[in-house]
Parts: C-alpha cells; structure tokens; sequence
C-alpha cells in the first residue's frame, strides 16, 4: 500500500494514516498492559500474546517509518 502511494498523497491522507497508526500502536499498548497484569493461571497465553503484540508493535513502527517517509516526499 505504501508503495503504491508515494508521489500521490495529500496532507489530509497522511494526517489520517498517522492517526490510524498511533490509534492501532496504543491499542496494542492497551493490550499489553492488560495481559501483563494477567494471573498466574492465563501465564502461557498472555506470555504468547504479549510476543505476539510485540511482534506487532514493530510491523507497526515500520509502517509509521514508511508513513513518515511519505511525509518528507510530498513536502
């Protein structure tokens, strides 16, 4: 998606692609902090979850790198 539109986006769609970016990083905050206070009888799923939200709190942070390279494109 990101490929697709460099070159061709406005400051309206990268103010709204940040947004949908942070709001999906805080959400996967929200979700850890959640799980991190699981009990001791959820420890193995919460463990797994909580890698698998690391996991994707990086593919995100690449996102918002590539969104903030669009940035300086248009600008």
């Amino acid at each position: 998606m990101i490929e697709e539109t460099k070159g061709s986006v406005t400051d309206k769609q990268l103010s709204y692609l940040s947004t949908f970016t942070n709001n999906l990083h805080k959400g996967v905050s929200y979700y850890q902090t959640i799980f991190g206070k699981a009990n001791k009888a959820f420890n193995y799923n919460s463990s797994r979850i909580l890698r698998d939200l690391e996991e994707f709190k990086g593919i995100l942070n690449q996102l918002l790198d590539q969104i903030r390279g669009l940035k300086t494109m248009v600008h």
